[in-house]
């Protein structure tokens, strides 16, 4: 308690310390959130009386700091979220020191909660300014919960995460394909039915109260071009500082976007691309487990984390969308994995905070030196993905004949 404690206090002092200096970066996206939590605060709806766009539960940790006082400045709001995130992030770490104590020893665990932390306090210029710290700590939640055995509070999480930023969506193949693996059908079902009705709960308000206007976040979404930092858009740059395209940038959705009719041409291919490799991933890991199964009679904790982990890595690469915050996804599960996917995340966090915020304009300039290290930072977190990829090889090899008791696992269906 005292450690989490120290933590958030030397965590808040930092974010305190370099806001003076890149809160100009941050603005924009802090009067968003601010003027979404006053409005509702006013009894406003969203999506009927003003534009949102994200999904409905993300107005939780929005409109939280915003309570704390009446009238507040952008600024006072930002300090205020920051000591939000912290409470947050020492939910993380917990989620990370008990998944870590399914397989880890003690002293390892600890270690895993460090690495956690630290890549946290490396991120202080940007993470405690957005709110994905929230439903990452839904997101780890989900995990634990499946690991201990609790399909349906486990799918409740990840439902509640999905109405609350929708990414958490990609790990319910893999979470799904474990249960499958294992011959666990009942669980399966339990937590496919506690995700769906944690997301209809979370949503039915809203979609009650602007019938018409609900979906509006998601056409907000669809309606978007090629962000400059996503891997399609770091790779149409090097096309185009060797002379071979002609790129332009616009700035509209809150975001920085490519103009050009090759990112046009290209945004119509990354949905079905990510539908595929996500259904090869999930096939993956569905082998993976059953192999676990058939040697061992259980499946592990460990596999499923790497598992989980990769499927949020090739989210990031097929996506549209590749914001720096997207990063903080990732910190939970990249912790508990060996070295080398860790070292790769943290050299690509420390470039994606080199980009923004301290160097955003060289970016947006098309310069260079910052659309090297975008591609660079891109290209840290495809050797993540494919060292985690490497490590699941005997997701190839021959099939092996089932474990007598292929229910046995680490997990159950209580």
């Amino acid at each position: 308690m005292s450690a989490g404690l120290g933590y958030a206090m030397l965590w808040s002092w930092l974010a305190a310390a370099l806001f003076a200096h890149v809160g100009g970066a941050h603005m924009q996206d802090l009067s968003h959130y601010l003027d979404s939590a006053h409005r509702v605060m006013a009894g406003q709806v969203p999506y009927r009386d003003f534009v949102f766009e994200y999904p409905p539960l993300a107005l939780l940790p929005l409109t939280l700091p915003a309570l704390l006082c009446s009238t507040m400045t952008v600024q006072q709001y930002g300090w205020y979220l920051v000591l939000f995130n912290s409470a947050w992030s020492c939910g993380i770490a917990a989620c990370v020191w008990l998944m870590g104590r399914r397989w880890m020893s003690e002293r390892r665990a600890w270690a895993a909660v460090a690495m956690y932390l630290g890549l946290t306090v490396l991120g202080t210029a940007l993470f405690p300014f957005r709110f994905d710290l929230f439903p990452t700590l839904l997101t780890a939640l989900a995990l634990l919960l499946a690991m201990g055995g609790r399909p349906a509070l486990s799918g409740m999480s990840l439902g509640l995460g999905v109405a609350t930023k929708l990414y958490p969506v990609v790990l319910a193949p893999v979470i799904l394909a474990r249960w499958l693996a294992i011959g666990d059908r009942r669980a399966a079902a339990r937590f496919a039915l506690g995700a769906t009705g944690a997301t209809v709960v979370a949503v039915a308000p809203f979609l009650v109260a602007a019938p018409n206007d609900f979906l509006s976040f998601l056409r907000y979404h669809a309606q978007r071009g090629l962000q400059i930092e996503s891997v399609a858009a770091g790779l149409l740059m090097l096309r185009h500082l060797t002379g071979h395209l002609s790129l332009g940038v616009v700035e509209n959705y809150g975001a920085i976007h490519l103009q050009s009719p090759a990112a046009s041409a290209v945004l119509p291919f990354l949905l079905p691309v990510f539908a595929i490799s996500l259904a090869g991933l999930t096939v993956l890991s569905y082998r993976c487990f059953r192999s676990e199964v058939a040697e061992r009679g259980r499946s592990s904790d460990a596999t499923l984390a790497g598992c989980a982990l990769m499927s949020l890595l090739l989210f990031l690469f097929a996506n549209k969308v590749l914001s720096p915050q997207y990063v903080v996804w990732l910190l939970p599960f990249v912790s508990l994995v060996r070295w080398p996917a860790y070292a790769a995340t943290v050299a690509a966090t420390a470039l994606t905070l080199a980009l923004f915020p301290f160097h955003y304009g060289s970016l947006v300039g098309l310069e260079t030196l910052a659309v090297a290290t975008l591609n660079v930072r891109n290209l840290l977190l495809a050797l993540a993905m494919l060292w985690l990829v490497l490590t699941q090889r005997r997701a190839w090899a021959p099939s092996v004949a089932p474990a007598r008791d292929p229910a046995v696992s680490t997990t159950s269906s209580r």
